[in-house]
């Protein structure tokens, strides 16, 4: 385990947001502190996310959705990769800043929650722009908003989901990290190094392939992106009173 190795830079961990962000509050019994046994190296990317729904839900914007959802509380079904997932979060997120009430239905992973969108077993969800892009190219899949600007390329008609609420940009990113006790120097030439990559073309497009918007930068960059989380989702975990073993 990557929080209990030698600190010497030769283990290191690459995660997404949750192991660092939502973990600590979802999982009482969790073994490690991110907070005390890792030591951010550097921010690899984002995966801009996409709000969509069912074609059989009738709505084709963000504002028709809303309105619908505020009509009925309850009443759409949203899917997730299952409780404390990243779409989990984000979709409470949205949620909770757009003033709507929509009913969870968590699956084991974001493949089945995709198939039950399109087989009609809920009414929309969260999920990243590359896993949709067929399904939506395929008119099986209405997008209504994205998380973030990186989505502008593929859906310049979109509206992004901040514009209706200024903590809604939100993306499932991706980070390096390296045990507590990594000294400094350590630290400096890991970022350097994962920097000179994240510029060369060839990493740059197999990251884009999976969705992920390339972002180079310091160490810092990623502690004060944990931070901003934390503070968001936190409190969010903690009012849901999602446990999981």
């Amino acid at each position: 385990m990557v929080a209990k190795a030698q600190a010497d830079g030769h283990t290191l961990l690459i995660a997404p947001d949750s192991v660092v962000v939502v973990n600590p509050f979802v999982f009482p019994k969790l073994t490690y502190n991110p907070a005390k046994d890792f030591r951010s190296v550097a921010l690899l990317g984002k995966a801009t996310l996409v709000l969509v729904v069912s074609p059989a839900l009738g709505v084709r914007t963000l504002q028709a959705f809303v309105k619908l959802a505020r009509s009925k509380p309850g009443a759409i079904n949203f899917g997730t990769g299952g409780a404390g997932h990243p779409t989990h979060m984000a979709m409470e997120l949205v949620m909770d800043r757009l003033g709507i009430k929509l009913t969870h239905v968590p699956y084991k992973g974001t493949s089945p929650a995709l198939q039950g969108l399109m087989g009609g077993e809920i009414g929309s969800m969260v999920v990243g722009v590359a896993e949709a892009m067929p399904l939506i190219t395929a008119g099986k899949l209405v997008p209504l908003a994205t998380s973030g600007p990186a989505a502008k390329e593929i859906f310049p008609a979109l509206p992004e989901l901040k514009a209706s609420h200024p903590d809604l940009d939100i993306a499932v990113w991706f980070g390096m990290f390296a045990p507590a006790a990594t000294p400094t120097d350590v630290v400096s030439r890991l970022n350097a190094e994962v920097n000179q990559a994240l510029q060369q073309a060839d990493i740059r497009r197999r990251l884009r392939e999976y969705g992920l918007t390339p972002l180079p930068g310091g160490a810092t960059a990623l502690d004060t992106l944990i931070a901003l989380d934390r503070a968001r989702f936190g409190p969010l975990v903690k009012s849901l009173g999602i446990a999981l073993e």
